[in-house]
């Protein structure tokens, strides 16, 4: 908490002046608060309501504040009170200064500093350069200063400079790129005054002048409207770029609706909290086909020409590795649906590399959980006759379901295999598959696939054959097209997802604003996947107050989100969505598998983990 106050009422404690600007002279800013004019005359300058900051006079510290009331009428323009070059109307300046007995919050002069750099977003790298010092010792003092004061990052301290105006002034170094923050707009103002003057165009020395900031007023406006400053007035700080990697080629389909979900939830937070720290979201759409390796190489090379400040995906990384390491490399938050084990564990492996990579969904484990589940309960209730099931799987990409321990699960249950067959991302004859799926009579057909096109294309053929066998897919008929072009050999399926979104009121929510931004309805899965992905790390950014790719991270594991989907928990060693109830019993902490049956052109959810 701020120092002790020196007492009111003498010249080294608290005082308040109220000012109607554009005021000739300021004779009330006389003696130790004469430095105090060119702080009134430079904050008319920015487009602020409020600047509250630090300043050092000699050893003594003051709490600056300056406010802003509404305009007033606007004085007798004859009488010369007002000059052309102001405009019309005038305000109602307040300032107060508080003499402290020590710099806030019991910080020494450097602490003060590096706090106000902190805040202002700089890196060690960038702090280190202002004072003539190494990174590294920048660093040790960072992490003195959060033990001492038993803050857990960087942006926690930042969080208090701000909330306390602690920013001291002037910044330490050179003008900051970054004036969004008034402390740090009205920094630049008094270094354009200050330049005004030593080119002779201010007022003669010692003699108040009517109306000073008029020759200074060309430099300040140069200034603050110079392209290497990211000043944009009210809202509008450089932008927070978020790379969307969109599936196309085969898996088009899913990437369209990450992509629309995913943008939703970027202007939906833009709008309702102006971004993260007036930081508005920019989605940056990067098309790669996963099956294509230049496809591929090009987009991450696009990806890292954009810059951003994060990326976000659907299963691209495990159609293709190189995405994986890329993301890796490249330091920012990565944030996937990716639900392989293998990412799973690579991260709990080498935390330090993978600090930044995120499984927004859970693993594939919980697909085999959730068709176990759903056939012991058709089993109690008489509903799998005959007792058998054949399964069509893709051969890797985490399809294939004879690779865990589903045929010993399934014998333990009382079930039978019919047939096992292995596929790969295209078919030449569906319709043979599908005679030899539905020629041992099984009482159910199960799907494992992650095309749609072919999902169709099997669904078909297995109704040429039966139109009585129940079939079961596994993730694809979340796209809409699925039951679209399939019409009446739709009916009746059942199919599951470990990431879909349910018939609540934030499922509701979440379809109704697609609804409108789009013109269609969400599937029921990627789509809401997608934006639940998006508003956690929009949430990310804005609980932290930081840009920096660590104090994301760190947020994001200390985060707990309820989204469309699920609930949202990544402080585990794998960073990973925990499924309900293979990897946790809790089923407020976890994202289900949610399983639904299309009849009558409606979608019912029918069971779910």
């Amino acid at each position: 908490m701020p120092a002790e106050l020196r007492e009111p009422g003498s010249e080294q404690g608290h005082r308040e002046w109220d000012f109607v600007l554009p005021d000739a002279e300021l004779r009330e800013l006389s003696g130790q608060f004469e430095f105090l004019r060119e702080h009134v005359w430079a904050f008319e300058t920015i487009d602020a309501a409020a600047a509250g900051y630090v300043v050092k006079r000699g050893t003594q510290w003051w709490h600056i504040r300056l406010s802003r009331a509404v305009s007033i009428p606007e004085p007798d323009a004859a009488a010369g009170l007002v000059p052309e070059e102001f405009g019309s109307g005038c305000s109602r300046v307040s300032l107060s200064a508080e003499c402290l007995v020590d710099a806030p919050g019991g910080l020494s002069s450097r602490e003060i500093e590096i706090s106000t750099l902190i805040a202002a977003g700089l890196s060690d790298k960038e702090i280190a350069a202002r004072f003539g010092t190494s990174p590294r010792t920048v660093s040790t003092q960072i992490t003195r200063l959060l033990t001492r004061y038993q803050l857990v990052t960087r942006s926690a301290l930042a969080a208090i400079v701000t909330a306390e105006d602690w920013f001291l002034l002037p910044v330490p170094g050179e003008a900051l790129r970054d004036l969004t923050l008034p402390a740090f707009a009205l920094d630049a103002a008094l270094r354009a005054l200050g330049e005004g003057r030593v080119q002779g165009e201010s007022r003669v020395t010692g003699q108040p002048q009517r109306h000073p900031l008029q020759p200074a007023a060309t430099a300040i406006q140069k200034l603050l409207a110079s392209p290497t400053l990211a000043v944009n007035k009210r809202v509008s700080r450089a932008p927070l770029r978020i790379g969307l990697l969109v599936t196309s080629g085969a898996f088009a389909d899913d990437g369209l609706e990450a992509a629309r979900g995913a943008e939703l939830a970027l202007v939906q937070a833009t709008r309702m909290y102006r971004g993260a720290h007036a930081r508005p979201f920019e989605a940056v759409r990067i098309a790669v086909d996963p099956l294509s390796p230049e496809s591929v190489a090009a987009g991450l090379q696009q990806l890292e020409a954009e810059d951003v400040d994060a990326v976000l995906s659907t299963y691209a990384s495990a159609l293709d590795s190189s995405i994986f390491e890329f993301t890796a490399e490249y330091g920012r938050p990565f944030l996937h649906t990716n639900s392989w084990t293998d990412s799973a564990q690579r991260v709990a492996q080498d935390p330090t590399r993978f600090a930044h990579t995120f499984q927004t969904s859970p693993t594939e484990l919980s697909y085999t959980t959730g068709l176990m589940n759903y056939l012991r309960g058709a089993l109690a209730t008489g509903q799998l006759q005959p007792q058998r099931v054949s399964i069509i799987e893709l051969d890797g990409f985490g399809c294939s379901l004879s690779t865990g321990n589903i045929h010993d699960e399934l014998a333990v249950a009382g079930i039978q295999v019919g047939a096992t067959i292995g596929i790969g991302l295209t078919v030449d004859d569906p319709d043979e598959i599908a005679q030899q799926a539905l020629g041992s009579d099984p009482g159910l057909v199960i799907v494992s696939h992650l095309s749609v096109d072919v999902a169709i294309e099997l669904q078909r053929s297995l109704r040429k054959v039966s139109l009585e066998t129940p079939v079961f897919h596994l993730y694809t008929p979340s796209i809409p097209r699925f039951f679209e072009e399939l019409g009446v050999d739709g009916e009746g399926v059942i199919w599951s997802t470990i990431t879909g979104r349910t018939h609540d009121v934030l499922g509701q929510r979440f379809s109704d604003g697609f609804q409108r931004e789009f013109g269609t309805a969400p599937g029921w899965s990627q789509s809401s996947a997608a934006y639940d992905q998006a508003q956690l790390l929009a949430q990310g950014f804005l609980y932290s107050g930081s840009r920096r790719a660590a104090d994301v991270s760190d947020t994001l594991r200390l985060m707990v989100h309820r989204g469309v989907n699920g609930t949202y928990a990544l402080g585990t060693p794998e960073q990973t969505v925990a499924g309900y109830p293979f990897d946790s019993p809790d089923p407020t902490l976890t994202t289900p598998t949610v399983i639904y049956r299309f009849t009558n052109g409606q979608m019912t959810v029918i069971g779910g983990s």
